[in-house]
């Protein structure tokens, strides 16, 4: 039985780098899209819908950490559609977790145990936008 576990488990997570790759191909269109048209908000809207399928295919594999960094950088895009001022560093953090998710999911080895410290770092700074937007609207009402 347990080795039928293990045999799941290791389907599962070929299966979740598998769904990853896919989605981050389809962040990446939609970034270049984005970046070329910000005022388009079916490239933003695509942005979310990739980052939110992300996130549950990482919840699949009990991989808390992808699916929290995307649930929250889908808010920012989310927010960032309708604010020009923050799309910029919104995409920018974009790419950098799009970075750190590549590397978190399809190239980490064992030995490497750096990347939930840059998982962490990286979510802190998402945290920090998303309240600084969050400020930032109570202030205008």
């Amino acid at each position: 039985m347990g080795s039928n576990l293990h045999t799941l488990t290791e389907q599962l997570n070929a299966s979740f780098r598998v769904e990853c790759r896919e989605r981050l191909e389809q962040i990446a269109d939609a970034l270049q899209s984005c970046q070329e048209h910000p005022e388009r908000n079916g490239c933003w809207n695509a942005l979310h819908q990739e980052l939110d399928s992300l996130a549950n295919a990482a919840r699949m594999i009990d991989d808390s950490d992808t699916e929290g960094l995307s649930r929250a950088v889908a808010t920012l895009i989310r927010q960032a559609r309708n604010n020009p001022q923050q799309q910029h560093h919104t995409l920018e953090l974009l790419i950098q977790t799009m970075t750190n998710i590549r590397a978190h999911c399809l190239e980490q080895s064992d030995a490497d145990k750096t990347f939930p410290v840059r998982y962490v770092t990286l979510f802190h700074d998402v945290l920090r936008d998303l309240t600084k937007t969050a400020d930032s609207s109570s202030s205008r009402r």
